[in-house]
């Protein structure tokens, strides 16, 4: 009878340790969902799957440490440790890196091989001890299943039962404009979107910095601009300035009134408030917001086609009809032209990219992104461009010797390179067109490039603001000024707009700021500061005022595609 029980408790614990080390990398990879779904375009049946994957590969390292050790709570021991060192890898070497300069991820995994070779044989020695500790390790598989259980219960909770409350995307909550009035005898001029991503307006810019504007301001006047200087969007961040720049009727059904709540907030405390009002009411950016942005709704339903430049191919706009991207891998190298003809889905290929980068980002994966990466691009359609490299060179050298003395990174000089390309080819497109472009020079970190006058006197501090923004922003309003001279050579009569999305706002700029003595006050007002120029030709009934940018989407789909919105006071 007493065999009987000891056979039924070993049976149990073997059953409770399989177990365990089935759903150990489940943890670690619905932990990495949870705290990623709301800033990143995650899809969660990606992260079922590779957690599948996961358990089929700890499934075998389970029984292979089984068999070096002799324990099956050694095995345990030495299977936590490798999923821990695996999804915790880039933290890990960030610390080390930031404290030793001369450490490197090589040196982790030389390392820590080492150290399991070590424990392996210490467990092995140890295995009888080891066999007869069962209440810690009973314990220890327990609490694992717990973990996993909360991780995945969450993960479930937020992205499918949520879903399953608000199949229509939180329907009733807020509206977005799908159905719009078509006047055909209004006009139908090219336009250009020019997103200055962190530029901000010229008075922050000349007070912060003292980094003069009024070369700058005569430029975009001379070519038919007209300036709101002092525009600010109170939004703080590009996942809520795009929605509000870009979805007007979003924007006065449901976020204004939430930006407007939490506008007195820091960036951290704002961002948890609208991440739990996303969740609370069931919202995904990506899924609900995005695929619906007004402007390019509008548009595309008199008939435009809608071109995005997506400097990154996981970037927060949707892969509206035709837009081109580029892979950022150590090379930078351009990918070609991709199509998605006359639908709004991002498919696959967004929540697949981004799955791997943040797996790439946070893992030892590290070492081979690039073979990782061509698995998950799924219904990928391709046509290659031309280089146009004579030209592209050209245009790059203008825009540096504009600038004047600045130093510019090989980063910096091959994304403007790139979208001088795609801008070139865009032309080929035919009319009407609206272009949406994205240039992300003036984005932290900045130490891209660099003024000859100015030293850091911080040099691996990426986020001295208050140093290196200028050379950035005379950098990136260089290349705007190429952009905009490149479109008015090929169409005198574009519409273009300048709007950048916030000012300066990642928290450790933010950080930096308040030890270099600016107040709470200033960091509000310089985050929300934006660059806002607004170009409409004669012909096409010019501007006698400035537009504010949230009435900037309205004034065009009023103009051009028929009257849809009250404008805001």
């Amino acid at each position: 009878m007493e065999k009987t029980v000891k056979n039924s408790k070993k049976s149990q614990s073997n059953v409770l340790y399989a177990t365990a080390a089935i759903l150990m990398p489940g943890i670690f990879v619905f932990y990495l969902f949870n705290v990623n779904k709301l800033e990143n375009h995650l899809y969660f049946s990606h992260f079922v799957i590779m957690a599948l994957i996961c358990s089929l590969i700890s499934c075998g390292l389970f029984v292979l440490f089984h068999r070096l050790v002799r324990s099956r709570e050694g095995a345990l021991l030495l299977l936590f440790l490798c999923w821990a060192w695996f999804f915790t890898f880039e933290g890990v070497n960030s610390f080390f890196m930031g404290h030793f300069p001369g450490y490197r991820r090589r040196l982790s995994v030389v390392v820590f091989d080492v150290l399991l070779a070590i424990l392996a044989y210490v467990f092995r020695r140890s295995s009888e001890k080891l066999k007869k500790a069962t209440a810690p390790f009973f314990t220890m598989s327990l609490v694992l299943l717990c973990l996993f259980i909360v991780n995945f219960g969450q993960a479930l909770y937020s992205d499918v039962l949520i879903g399953l409350a608000h199949p229509s995307g939180a329907k009733g909550l807020y509206e977005v404009k799908t159905h719009f009035n078509i006047d055909k005898s209004s006009p139908s001029p090219d336009i250009y979107w020019i997103h200055m991503e962190e530029g901000m307006n010229f008075p922050a810019n000349e007070k912060y910095f003292n980094d003069a504007q009024e070369d700058l301001k005569a430029a975009l006047r001379e070519r038919g601009f007209v300036l709101n200087l002092d525009a600010q969007l109170h939004a703080g961040d590009t996942l809520r300035a795009l929605p509000a720049l870009l979805s007007p009727e979003f924007y006065d059904s449901y976020l204004g009134e939430l930006l407007s709540q939490n506008e007195h907030l820091d960036r951290r405390t704002r961002n948890e408030r609208y991440d739990y009002a996303y969740t609370r009411d069931g919202i995904s950016y990506f899924d609900d917001i995005a695929t619906d942005f007004e402007l390019f709704r509008a548009f595309m339903a008199k008939g435009y086609r809608q071109v995005t430049f997506n400097y990154y191919p996981d970037s927060f706009l949707p892969a509206v009809d035709l837009y081109y991207a580029y892979e950022t891998n150590n090379d930078w190298r351009e990918m070609p032209f991709i199509s998605r003809d006359g639908h709004m889905d991002r498919g696959a290929y967004a929540g697949a990219r981004e799955a791997h980068t943040l797996l790439t980002m946070t893992t030892p994966l590290i070492f081979v992104a690039a073979q990782t990466a061509r698995p998950l691009h799924t219904q990928e359609m391709r046509s290659s461009i031309p280089e146009y490299a004579d030209e592209v060179r050209e245009l790059a050298e203008v825009t540096a010797s504009r600038a004047g003395k600045v130093a510019v990174d090989s980063h910096a000089y091959q994304q403007v390179a790139s979208l001088y390309r795609m801008l070139i080819d865009s032309f080929t497109i035919a009319s009407p067109k609206l272009l949406y472009i994205v240039n992300d020079i003036a984005h932290s970190k900045y130490n891209r490039i660099y003024g000859e006058e100015v030293e850091n006197p911080l040099p691996d501090d990426g986020y001295n603001v208050d140093v290196l923004y200028w050379p950035q922003w005379e950098y990136a309003a260089s290349f705007m000024l190429g952009m905009v001279d490149l479109i008015l050579e090929h169409d005198p009569d574009a519409v273009i707009i300048l709007q950048g999305d916030h000012g300066i706002h990642a928290e450790k700029a933010h950080d930096y700021m308040r030890r270099a003595g600016y107040s709470d006050a200033e960091i509000l007002e310089m985050n929300y500061s934006t660059l806002s120029a607004l170009r409409i030709p004669e012909h096409y009934g010019n501007l006698t005022e400035p537009v504010e940018p949230l009435n900037i989407t309205r004034e065009l789909v009023n103009r051009f595609v028929g009257e849809n919105y009250r404008m805001r006071e």
